[in-house]
């Protein structure tokens, strides 16, 4: 029996209260019945809990209470299970097992169907090392309770999953179901008491894994679970750990010492220590205080060796000869190291026996199945095949002749209308084709008269404002008053305004007619990048920096440069126009592995609203009226990135003003 406590202890820290959930479910029953349970726990290991198990089953069954019945054979039960000559009580726990289901479906009392199942079958396998067995098991009860959509069960489930996984070392999969059971618990708000200790697990996985931010939400819910002085200690241990896992020295110890505290406080502690030493020899050991840490390591040690708990010699190995190469005692850490193979070796050896056997059983098992449903196939093959064969073969001479009758009668009707059907649809067909050539003569000949008149108009314009522009510059000359000088600047800005419109209008449908051609050479990004810079730095407002960055050097891809040019120009000045303090920076950087180049376009202005983000690439849309421009500027820059095979889009979770990505391919 001690080593089946000594297990037990071992998986304690995940299934803590697992052993004790009858106590849980007995409260509010006779006094006199609970008096007699007790009694019976105290000699559970001796043959005479049989007979008294049967005494409180027939006290429970003269009081009309069922859940003292299904404890009273649950405690037959335990006495098979918790008996230390466990290799010859395997098919009495089984039996058993199948007893209380039957009795918990036969009352309705789910928790003790599937209590015997996960706590106790389950959990038997997994002493014994039956890993694979006793995930079968696992697994089916999942899908049962899944199938039946009891949450209790479910949790249960994913209880005896991580244990599971956590005997095979698989963390991953331990804070997989750690947090499947806790998703259930805040959606459904089940009673888990012990449901501390698993945001305590999940806060670790984080820790260790690098997602601080997680760390903290966990331990605080871990925190606002806590049942019992264990649960606080534990969680606080939970702390420690998270802490030395981030660095955080000074905040572990400053945990540790409460939950030393705590344990110091707490008698009930003294058989949970084991916990508590962990903590304390890696706290000791990442502080450097060996003397410390080689206390603690005694203490466990003599916890292990008077509690004969053999199982967690490996660890304590492991942990002792980690610290002596700390302490630089390299003889003594290769005498642990060597004691821990010898022990990791022969459970390894032990392992792969219990697998072959398992392999055999679950083999065994498979093949007795399929010998079982073949069998029963068999048999209701041959009551049915005498009968069968006369009424199929008259059937399917009856069938086959109405079935020919039918078809052909069928087929002449479809074929009638679908001619006619057809006939309808070619003529439909024939004038919407017509119809369709001759809206596209249309459209093509509106097309091309557009473009005359966009080129015709654009030429006309240009020649006065150009002369208005002169005129304009010889005005401000002879004239060289504050006032006038005035006056011909705004009209100079004004007409470059419009000559800009006229060109934005004239390249959108250069870019839409497919007639701007795509120069490829070999063009320097830091050229353009510093270009586009110095032409949009006269319209920057007074407190606006502007910066450009280079991640890699001066890169050189074979694009067209206009266009690269244009694209920043427009990105840039776009910036400058709506951000009146702060900076604007261009970053330019060069992504291997998906082959590109992004120009990032950072502003800290106005910004723009997450449900208008794709709007403003759309042609003619300005999110404000009274500002200057077109609103084609964005369209301009969209389309001339997909002529370059790139993109052109907004950084949506950038919140302090607007980010613009710019990509094109690296070759």
């Amino acid at each position: 029996m001690h080593k089946k406590i000594a297990f037990l202890f071992t998986i304690l820290l995940l299934v803590a209260g697992t052993a004790s959930s009858q106590n849980q479910k007995i409260a509010e029953v006779d006094s006199t019945t609970m008096a007699y349970y007790k009694e019976c726990q105290k000699v559970l290991s001796k043959p005479i809990v049989i007979s008294m198990a049967d005494t409180l089953y027939r006290m429970a069954e003269h009081t009309g209470d069922q859940r003292m019945q299904a404890v009273a054979l649950c405690t037959k039960l335990d006495h098979y299970y918790y008996n230390s000559n466990m290799e010859h009580q395997q098919d009495s726990i089984i039996a058993w097992v199948k007893r209380v289901q039957h009795f918990a479906r036969k009352t309705n009392q789910p928790k003790y169907y599937y209590f015997v199942w996960s706590a106790r079958l389950v959990s038997h396998h997994l002493y014994r090392k039956e890993y694979n067995i006793a995930l079968l098991e696992a697994e089916k009860m999942l899908k049962e309770a899944q199938e039946e959509d009891y949450k209790e069960g479910i949790a249960d489930c994913y209880v005896t999953m991580s244990n599971i996984y956590s005997a095979k070392g698989l963390n991953a999969q331990v804070f997989e179901f750690n947090l499947k059971e806790i998703e259930l618990f805040e959606k459904y708000d089940l009673d888990r008491y012990n449901i501390t200790l698993k945001y305590g697990n999940v806060a670790e996985y984080y820790a260790a894994n690098g997602e601080p931010e997680k760390v903290e939400e966990y331990l605080a819910k871990g925190e606002k679970n806590v049942n019992s002085a264990y649960h606080e200690a534990c969680i606080k241990l939970n702390r420690v750990n998270c802490y030395i896992s981030m660095g955080k020295l000074q905040s572990a110890g400053k945990v540790l010492a409460e939950a030393q505290h705590i344990y110091a406080t707490e008698a009930s502690l003294e058989v949970r220590d084991e916990i508590l030493r962990r903590t304390e020899i890696d706290y000791y050991g990442a502080t450097k205080e060996y003397d410390k840490a080689l206390i603690a390591l005694a203490a466990w040690e003599k916890t292990i060796q008077s509690r004969q708990q053999e199982v967690s010699l490996p660890n304590l190995y492991l942990k002792k000869a980690d610290l002596y190469w700390d302490m630089d005692r390299k003889r003594d850490a290769a005498e642990m190291y060597r004691k821990y193979v010898d022990l990791t070796q022969d459970e390894k050896q032990q392992n792969e026996e219990i697998t072959t056997a398992e392999i055999a059983t679950l083999l065994s098992v498979q093949k007795l199945s399929a010998e079982n449903r073949e069998l029963e196939k068999l048999t209701r093959d041959r009551q049915l095949q005498y009968t069968a064969i006369i009424i199929i073969l008259l059937s399917t001479i009856l069938l086959i002749v109405i079935y020919f009758l039918y078809r052909q009668r069928r087929l002449n009707r479809k074929l009638k209308k679908s001619r006619d059907t057809l006939n309808e649809k070619n003529i439909i067909l024939l004038k919407a084709e017509e119809e369709l050539r001759k809206a596209k003569e249309i459209a093509e000949k509106n097309s091309e008269m557009k473009d005359i008149f966009i080129q015709n108009i654009s030429h006309e314009i240009r020649t006065p404002l150009n002369s208005i522009v002169g005129f304009t510059t010889i005005l401000s000359e002879a004239c060289p008053t504050e006032e006038v000088r005035s006056y011909a600047d705004t009209i100079e800005k004004n007409s470059q305004l419009l000559l800009q419109m006229i060109n934005d209008i004239i390249e959108i449908s250069d870019l839409d007619r497919g007639v701007r051609e795509i120069k490829y050479t070999p063009v320097s990004l830091n050229e353009c990048g510093d270009r586009a810079i110095e032409e949009v730095r006269p319209f920057l407002a007074k407190d606006v920096e502007l910066s450009f960055t280079s991640l890699y050097g001066d890169p050189v891809v074979h694009t067209d440069k206009q266009l690269v040019t244009q694209v920043l120009n427009h990105l840039l000045s776009n910036a400058a126009k709506f951000t009146h303090t702060g900076g604007i920076t261009l970053t330019i950087k060069v992504d291997r592995n998906k082959k590109e180049v992004r120009f990032i376009v950072t502003d800290s202005g106005i910004g723009i609203p997450a449900d208008k983000q794709e709007n403003v690439f759309e042609r003619f849309v300005k999110l404000n009226e009274f500002s200057q421009g077109t609103g084609l500027g964005l369209s301009i820059c969209r389309l001339s990135a997909e002529k370059l095979n790139g993109y052109l889009t907004i950084n949506k979770e950038y919140a302090l003003g607007t980010q613009f990505v710019f990509g094109i391919p690296l070759q």
